[in-house]
């Protein structure tokens, strides 16, 4: 999972507002509004000064969206993609120590 801002983008579109009257508002330098437009995370404290400033709660900002990798649908059997990502892992992992057993078993 990870958060998402567009709660926050659209209610700032349905009001006419830009993310420059948001940072100003709110006190936040660029680099945090670059980065909330890029999805990364940002601490607790600029999101409580994003919602005092604009009298939002915090629903009006963020929201938690799953992974595209863990949602999406392989076309071979309905599995996830993060259940085929599992057994690609498991894969690697059992090649390696049936790998290293035999390396042993020889010294």
């Amino acid at each position: 999972m990870h958060i998402s801002y567009c709660p926050l983008w659209n209610t700032l579109k349905e009001r006419g507002m830009r993310k420059e009257n948001l940072r100003i508002a709110a006190g936040l330098n660029t680099n945090t509004i670059v980065n909330m437009g890029k999805g990364k995370n940002i601490s607790m404290e600029t999101l409580l000064h994003i919602c005092k400033a604009l009298n939002y709660s915090i629903l009006d900002v963020i929201e938690l969206e799953e992974n595209e990798l863990f949602t999406e649908k392989t076309n071979n059997n309905n599995m996830s993609a993060y259940d085929e990502f599992s057994k690609q892992i498991i894969r690697f992992f059992e090649g390696r120590i049936l790998h290293w057993s035999a390396y042993r078993a020889f010294q």
